[in-house]
C-alpha cells in the first residue's frame, strides 16, 4: 500500500502543537501580525493581459 493509515490522535496533536507554539513563533520572527494573515481573494490575483491589438481597435 502507497499510502498509510494516518494516526488521527498523533496528528491532531501535532498540528495544535503547531497553532500554539510554533505558528505564533514563525508570525514574530516574519513581523507579521496574527491579524494579517487573511486568505487571498479574488481582487488580489492578477488580471489576464488581453492579446488585441489596441492600436488596431482605435483606429476601426
Amino acid at each position: 500500500m502507497l499510502v498509510h493509515k494516518l494516526d488521527d490522535k498523533a496528528t491532531i496533536k501535532k498540528v495544535r502543537t503547531f497553532f500554539e507554539k510554533d505558528f505564533p513563533k514563525l508570525l514574530n520572527m516574519a513581523h507579521v501580525s496574527y491579524l494579517d494573515v487573511k486568505s487571498p481573494i479574488m481582487s488580489d490575483v492578477p488580471k489576464a493581459s488581453t492579446n488585441e491589438n489596441s492600436m488596431d481597435n482605435k483606429m476601426n
